[in-house]
């Protein structure tokens, strides 16, 4: 058990640097655009609430697609780990794109049914319409993210995270505020710094998932289509994303509460959230970690310290929530 809380410790502390930091681009965003319009920070808090629920149906089949590589690496199972990947990518890309579509042309009508205030409705339109038609990328980011993770790469995300972040922020000073030659675009601006980081990101893990990971995906592997193989992806990944679905409807049911309150009320609970979220980061670093150890002890048929591990991190989670 001792090199088992090793192991999970290694595979944690990287992932919590990781989640610290894609936390992080919503509070820089918010942070910068306190210094720009209150009114903004409201808008973009509402289509924060709604993003997250996006990215939620993205990671779904990412989280599934990540557990399943995880047992297939502690088999060995090389083949069926391509498969699982490979559908990872193509379910992310089709979702993805249909999900960014709806973003894009549905926009102001998706803030309009959330009861944002009129006067906030423009900003609130721009920002969901460029942060949600441009988040088809952040969706195979999660597949590549997962696919990495698997196999215990766990400090790669986080590097590229990091740059994304640098991105975001040099992008929301140039383009919120106009320096550096860039016209000043305020919310506009916050929400193509945003979507410039997540590309950036997307290329880099897909770069290095290209070179050092998975240099191609052989037709052949796929012929005839592993049915199979998205049963059992769907199998995990459904009812971890019921869990983390009742969450975010709730809070999103909240936010629509609160809008109807006030902007002020909106405003406060934004920056409230941006604040409480980083104390999710210790129990999401732990339990994702120990998804990765667990299921790479499964696919080893070693199924007594699985079931020891898991009952670990579920107790050092509970502690510290």
């Amino acid at each position: 058990m001792g090199t088992l809380k090793k192991q999970l410790r290694q595979l944690a502390a990287p992932i919590f640097m990781e989640v610290a930091l894609v936390m992080l681009v919503g509070f820089v965003d918010t942070l910068m655009l306190s210094r720009y319009s209150d009114n903004a920070v409201a808008a973009v808090g509402l289509d924060n609430q709604i993003v997250m629920l996006v990215f939620l149906v993205y990671q779904f089949v990412s989280t599934g697609a990540g557990i399943v590589c995880a047992q297939y690496h502690g088999a060995g199972l090389r083949r069926r780990f391509v498969q699982v990947v490979g559908i990872a990518l193509l379910i992310n890309a089709a979702v993805g794109l249909l999900v960014s579509g709806i973003l894009y042309f549905h926009a102001e009508d998706i803030v309009r049914l959330m009861g944002l205030r009129p006067a906030l409705i423009p900003e609130g339109a721009t920002y969901l319409k460029i942060t949600g038609s441009l988040s088809f990328f952040q969706s195979l980011t999660f597949a590549f993210t997962a696919s990495l993770r698997s196999v215990g790469r766990v400090k790669t995300p986080m590097l590229v995270t990091a740059l994304a972040n640098v991105v975001n922020a040099l992008g929301d000073y140039a383009f919120i505020f106009g320096h550096w030659g860039f016209p000043a675009m305020g919310v506009a601006g916050a929400a193509w710094a945003t979507a410039a980081s997540r590309i950036v990101a997307f290329a880099c893990i897909a770069f290095i998932h290209y070179r050092t990971h998975i240099p191609k995906f052989p037709l052949a592997w796929f012929r005839p289509f592993p049915w199979g193989e998205v049963r059992n992806v769907f199998k995990i990944g459904l009812p971890a994303m019921g869990e983390e679905l009742s969450y975010c409807l709730s809070q999103v049911t909240i936010t629509y509460f609160v809008n109807k309150i006030s902007t002020d009320a909106l405003i406060v609970r934004t920056y409230a959230v941006n604040c409480i979220m980083f104390v999710y980061l210790f129990c999401l670093s732990i339990t994702q970690g120990g998804d990765i150890l667990v299921g790479h002890l499964v696919g080893r048929e070693r199924y007594t310290p699985a079931y020891l591990m898991g009952n670990y991190f579920l107790g050092r989670s509970m502690v510290i929530t």
